[in-house]
């Protein structure tokens, strides 16, 4: 064979590799319509799982190391404290009206109240006042309100 002989058959075998790379490519990307089958659906059937019993160790044998024996600890039983929850009317605090005694304007589930320190209306109380912000008392519960613009 001769060189020139050589060259083309190897261009050729180089030409068909890469064709076929190149072939198998177009086909990932372009797959045949007729080779995507539709399946049926698939139905979800969640596995039952079983009660496991958990185990507790207790230390009722003599440490080796200390020598003391362990003692079965004892459950403290705690008391829960019910607070009854107190649902406060909707209040705003929509201002002050100054002079020799400071008046505080209050709206009250709507209704425009004008309030002076330590009034009690509608069973609110006005407490204190700082600034831009009051203190009301309503069934034996203070909260804190600023004013609103």
């Amino acid at each position: 064979m001769s060189k020139n002989q050589k060259t083309y058959l190897l261009l050729f075998a180089v030409a068909l590799v890469w064709g076929s790379i190149g072939y198998q490519f177009y086909k990932g990307y372009n797959p045949d319509i007729s080779e995507i089958e539709v399946g049926s659906p698939v139905l979800f059937k969640p596995e039952s799982y079983k009660k496991v019993t958990s185990y507790i160790i207790t230390p009722d044998y003599r440490d080796p190391f200390t020598g003391k024996i362990y003692k079965k600890p004892t459950q403290l039983k705690k008391k829960i404290a019910t607070k009854a929850t107190v649902v406060f009317p909707a209040i705003v605090f929509k201002g002050i009206i100054k002079g020799s005694k400071n008046s505080y304007i209050i709206s009250i589930n709507g209704n425009d109240q004008i309030f002076q320190l330590k009034q009690t209306i509608l069973g609110v109380t006005l407490v204190g006042s700082k600034q831009k912000n009051i203190t009301v008392k309503y069934q034996n519960q203070t909260k804190n309100y600023t004013l609103a613009k």
